[in-house]
């Protein structure tokens, strides 16, 4: 595409400004890439765009399944249908068709697709990969905000109904309902978002289909000897815990 090209960082005009951490930068989240395409949004979905049709092509994913690779977790925004409000400069672009793509892709390959809302309104977490980096790690904006948790539920409704309607079922046979929610979560709120979620999915994608779900980077929180239990509801559930060795010392401590 001739409107791409390599880029000399001393020559482009790139799009910096200031970061969370008052420091200049060039966009380190979504929600800050969007806004850089304020004013020419249709560039910044050809932008992503691009992105999107070269990032992973089928050749990737024979060589994962000559790997031994089954499974292929795959993140959506939360705006990938187009949940954009009020001002939010999320830019969904054609994320959807190349998901479709890549499913496709999946079944001929023969790779299981598990897919993941990776974001929230607010952000669950205040990571980058939740849609927009915050300089306090909370997940305060999204629990404790009853409109963006619902916001969270009609989205997963509208993407496992999207699902069914493609007849992905064959290859899209788990779901996660939201990846990693800071330990601060409401815990009474977010269990209850849980069961609400598992429910809006196995309505849609049916009684079998795999859900994961966070563990607040908490994993005993559900030991409660309580919640979970029931082995009709909860049947093939998965407990999503993700350990940053790379990261903690106190956890390759563990190994």
């Amino acid at each position: 595409d001739s409107m791409y090209k390599p880029c000399n960082i001393s020559a482009c005009n790139a799009v910096v400004s200031r970061n969370v951490f008052g420091k200049t930068d060039y966009p380190m989240d979504e929600f800050h890439l969007s806004q850089a395409f304020h004013d020419n949004p249709e560039i910044g979905a050809r932008w992503l765009n691009y992105h999107f049709d070269n990032f992973v092509q089928k050749e990737d994913l024979i060589q994962l399944k000559e790997a031994g690779i089954t499974h292929f977790r795959f993140p959506f925004p939360h705006w990938i249908l187009g949940d954009v409000q009020g001002d939010e400069p999320w830019i969904p672009a054609d994320r959807w068709q190349y998901f479709l793509r890549f499913c496709g892709w999946a079944r001929d390959v023969g790779l299981e697709v598990w897919p993941n809302i990776h974001t929230a309104p607010g952000s669950q977490n205040g990571f980058d990969n939740s849609g927009i980096q915050y300089s306090v790690k909370t997940c305060g904006a999204w629990s404790e905000n009853n409109k963006n948790v619902q916001r969270s539920l009609d989205v997963l409704l509208e993407v496992s109904a999207a699902i069914k309607k493609e007849n992905l079922t064959d290859v899209v046979t788990g779901f996660g309902l939201l990846n990693e929610p800071f330990w601060d979560c409401n815990r009474f709120k977010y269990k209850k978002f849980l069961e609400d979620g598992l429910r809006i999915v196995r309505e849609q994608l049916g009684p079998d289909v795999s859900v994961y779900m966070s563990d607040l980077f908490n994993a005993p929180l559900f030991n409660d000897g309580d919640w979970g239990l029931d082995p009709v509801q909860y049947n093939n559930t998965f407990l999503d815990s993700h350990y940053y060795n790379i990261f903690a010392d106190e956890a390759r401590m563990l190994l």
